[in-house]
């Protein structure tokens, strides 16, 4: 498959879950989001600028996240029928999404414990701390984990023949 018609087969199913996906379609796409993502970020620098250095607070454009919202249901949905491609669920690609969602939920409450620890006795005092922090590390390893198995998942070989998710998008059965 060509990078065009890749791009092209993932816009024409822009939020389709069902089916399969072959390994050039989804990794065309990757790469065209990549790029585009990076151009985006040029562009935005360039447009807008990095900061205010009065107030320190950043002004990031709106060209990166336009382009972020206009590709992110298209490529879940491409990694989802790349999973179907290779006989697992689709689902398998949130994993990484929720264990990202725990480590930010852990650090953001830890912090809140930190902050309170300043007015008063709370369970930041001793060992609660430490147990933030450990959670956190847990956290961040099952989420690189989580991550390092989903790209493993997306680069597995097809299945040649039909499964359950639908035909071989190659045609054939071999």
């Amino acid at each position: 498959m060509t990078p065009k018609r890749a791009i092209l087969t993932c816009f024409a199913k822009y939020a389709q879950f069902s089916g399969r996906a072959s390994l050039a379609e989804y990794w065309w796409v990757a790469l065209f989001v990549a790029l585009g993502m990076l151009l985006t970020g040029v562009l935005d620098h360039a447009l807008f600028g990095v900061g205010d250095r009065m107030t320190n607070a950043m002004h990031p454009g709106f060209l990166r996240p336009a382009f972020m919202l206009a590709t992110f249901l298209p490529m879940l949905a491409a990694g989802w029928r790349r999973l179907h491609d290779s006989g697992r669920p689709g689902w398998y690609l949130l994993v990484p999404m929720f264990a990202l969602l725990t480590l930010y939920a852990v650090m953001f409450f830890g912090m809140m414990g930190f902050l309170n620890m300043q007015n008063s006795y709370s369970m930041m005092r001793g060992n609660g701390g430490l147990m933030i922090i450990g959670l956190s590390l847990l956290a961040l390893i099952a989420t690189l984990s989580a991550t390092g198995v989903s790209f493993y998942w997306l680069t597995r070989p097809r299945q040649p023949i039909p499964n359950r998710y639908g035909p071989n998008p190659h045609g054939g059965t071999s």
